[in-house]
């Protein structure tokens, strides 16, 4: 019998009040519901632009595997240095290659196998 994995994706945590609800429900709901693998989108969970460490690091240690983004994430400077430096925090993978940070991450979950997550983003609407 294959392996079954449950992933749980998260649409935009905006600001403190998405990190506040965040912060509350989602470690009881990955326990309730037995969730293997998590991802969020945090481009704009720190003051509705951009992700900081601290917040990066909130949504890590509630269980978040993976943080998807998109054009917010370049409002807040200091999210640039972030996603040089955390592999798990995703950029558009659409996005010109000179920018830092990584656009997809192969996830392993040991016995139940591997995870990959693209992030990549409408361009209708994307600066270059």
């Amino acid at each position: 019998m294959a392996n079954v994995i449950n992933i749980f994706f998260v649409g935009d945590i905006n600001g403190r009040p998405g990190m506040t609800l965040i912060s509350t429900v989602l470690k009881q709901y990955i326990q309730k519901y037995e969730i293997d693998f998590c991802v969020v989108n945090g481009e704009n969970a720190t003051e509705g632009k951009g992700i900081d460490e601290a917040d990066a690091k909130t949504l890590f240690e509630l269980g978040v595997h993976v943080i998807t983004t998109g054009n917010h994430l370049w409002d807040r400077w200091q999210s640039k240095a972030l996603i040089s430096k955390e592999r798990n925090i995703l950029r558009p993978l659409n996005y010109p290659k000179e920018n830092p940070g990584n656009g997809f991450v192969l996830y392993d979950l040991k016995e139940k196998g591997r995870v990959g997550v693209i992030n990549l983003q409408g361009r209708t609407f994307m600066q270059s």
